[in-house]
């Protein structure tokens, strides 16, 4: 069991939630100046480009990495949905993105939509952004 298991979810998410509202002033700064890294711009399930700078007007960016399959992220979904629900208000964009390489992007938005998801859902193809992140194992 890894130590951060032991601590309750509302303590994880208060401080996930507390981390991101504390880099966003420099998120923003690096999103405008493309550092290499932290800038990425991906297409959405319906082929519009979303890029990161798109939301340096938000507080907070929350980047979570998704697959179809993948029951932690079935688990977790509706949760998510909540966060989204309570912080966007309050200037927290959420993004899912999606690396899995066998996940169709046709798949990836009929997920999306079975699911709900109320924010934007990205197709990161060929993995760039999640190897560049080390959120590939």
């Amino acid at each position: 069991m890894i130590a951060s298991a032991r601590i309750a979810p509302k303590v994880q998410i208060a401080f996930a939630l507390f981390m991101a509202a504390a880099v966003a002033p420099s998120l923003s700064v690096a999103a405008e100046r493309a550092t290499p890294g932290l800038a990425f711009s991906l297409k959405d399930t319906t082929g519009r480009d979303v890029a990161l700078t798109d939301f340096r007007d938000k507080k907070a960016v929350v980047v979570v990495f998704t697959g179809t399959e993948c029951p932690v992220n079935n688990y977790y979904i509706p949760r998510l949905k909540e966060l989204h629900q309570k912080y966007a208000a309050q200037g927290v964009q959420f993004l899912a993105v999606n690396s899995n390489p066998q996940d169709r992007v046709q798949d990836v938005a009929e997920h999306a939509k079975r699911e709900g998801l109320p924010f934007p859902v990205l197709k990161d193809a060929d993995q760039k952004v999640a190897v560049d992140r080390k959120s590939v194992v």
